[in-house]
């Protein structure tokens, strides 16, 4: 099922997942991570980080964590969206929303640790689903390393058979378009 914009409410999103088993939610919105330290703030608030909903509402992390066990019938949740890795960890903790999907359930989370470019997380997203698609690697985060590389131009080091490493230049052969995304929970 896909739930696009306006469809794509705090309610729909909580009732869906509270209600049925999805092996893969893929998430592809705005996201803010923001500890309050930022804005003068003691840190610690997770009313500060928020998720863009498809009807323009925010769904804030606090909110997330009070729905207990929301990611229970997740097997693979993708995150797609700008710091959804992003946790914080200086005496007034607050974690991502990544760990927090993990810690709710969710087996596994593909996340994000800084800011993204629509088009480069778009193009990584689709090569990491060809990838699983085609069932030639053995895990998830296999997967994700095999979507990375391609992006980054460096499918070479994935042809075991060739010494030699040929980097082509993309437009996306910069770590800062294929490297912010990580997985947590179980990577196979």
């Amino acid at each position: 099922k896909a739930f696009l914009d306006n469809d794509f409410t705090r309610e729909t999103f909580v009732n869906q997942l509270k209600t049925a088993a999805y092996p893969l939610v893929h998430i592809s919105s705005h996201f803010v991570f923001n500890t309050g330290v930022e804005t003068g703030d003691d840190g610690g608030d997770e009313t500060k980080s928020h998720l863009l909903m498809g009807d323009g509402s925010l769904m804030n992390l606090k909110e997330i964590r009070e729905q207990k066990g929301l990611f229970n019938r997740v097997e693979l949740l993708m995150l797609s969206a700008c710091e959804t890795g992003r946790g914080d960890a200086d005496g007034r903790e607050i974690d991502g929303f990544g760990e927090l999907a993990q810690q709710s359930g969710a087996q596994s989370v593909v996340a994000s640790l800084w800011k993204v470019t629509d088009k480069s997380t778009k193009e990584l997203m689709v090569n990491f689903y060809r990838i699983l698609k085609q069932g030639k690697v053995t895990s998830k985060i296999e997967a994700l390393r095999q979507a990375q590389l391609e992006l980054a131009g460096l499918e070479d080091l994935l042809d075991k058979n060739n010494p030699t490493v040929k980097r082509k230049r993309t437009k996306y052969s910069h770590p800062y378009y294929w490297g912010p995304f990580i997985m947590i929970g179980n990577w196979r």
